[in-house]
């Protein structure tokens, strides 16, 4: 669940970013280049999805009723937080682009505004993943710092985008340029509103899932107690027979 949800919000907002800048004509139309679109997708996508499959189960996995057998992975209300997210990270990609110093970016050219798009939507990214670790608990809850892999994948992608941006050798291959202290922290403060907007509206929605949770759990058709007995066979010893009662 998590893992589609950071992985379909990411999708989304680069293909929002793109629809706004190809019908307001920002960057020509071409926010990146071919070649950072696939390191963003690959690179720096894949840790991080990778860090949501080794993270433990909530310690609350247990109390919560299952979901219902016919419901959708993308429930309404998780299409709802993943268009918002996605409406975040294009709407603040874009902004950067329009409004950061510098000449107009233009497809294949490397400049400062076409960097610090590059940057913040990666920022967006990292904090997206922390968004995505439980559907109601914040950032700000003990469970953050138990599970250090969202973590660890989080600063390995901000270490690998400020190799791509600062090192001379790898602008030419990656179409960037030189960023400024201020504007590193322009990209930041930008990248890290989903991580607010996300987390301020958390305990607005923990109600109705724990309403939903309840309602599920009353209608269950039936519980069932099972006896599981197991016993060593007579005939071969080193095989056991597994019954389970009702």
């Amino acid at each position: 669940m998590k893992f589609a949800r950071f992985q379909v919000s990411t999708a989304l907002g680069f293909v929002l970013t793109f629809l706004v800048t190809s019908l307001t004509g920002i960057a020509g139309g071409a926010p990146f280049t071919a070649l950072q679109i696939l390191f963003v997708n690959l690179v720096m996508d894949g840790p991080q999805a990778m860090s949501l499959g080794v993270n433990p189960a909530s310690p609350d996995a247990m109390n919560r009723p299952p979901r219902p057998v016919r419901e959708p992975i993308l429930t309404r209300q998780r299409l709802i937080r993943i268009l918002l997210a996605s409406a975040v990270m294009a709407a603040g990609t874009v902004a950067v682009l329009a409004l950061a110093p510098g000449p107009e970016p233009r497809p294949g050219h490397a400049s400062v505004a076409g960097t610090m798009a590059l940057a913040t939507f990666v920022f967006f990214q990292a904090f997206n993943l922390l968004n995505v670790r439980h559907p109601t608990r914040t950032l700000f809850s003990r469970e953050t710092l138990h599970h250090a892999s969202p973590l660890i994948a989080t600063l390995a992608v901000f270490i690998l985008l400020l190799l791509i941006v600062e090192s001379d050798g790898l602008h030419g291959f990656f179409t960037t340029t030189d960023l400024t202290a201020q504007q590193w922290l322009a990209c930041l403060a930008v990248g890290s509103t989903i991580l607010w907007s996300a987390n301020s509206s958390k305990p607005c929605c923990a109600p109705a899932i724990a309403a939903r949770e309840e309602d599920v759990a009353g209608k269950s058709p039936c519980s069932c107690n099972f006896v599981i007995r197991i016993e060593q066979c007579g005939l071969m010893p080193q095989m056991w027979a597994l019954t389970v009662e009702t």
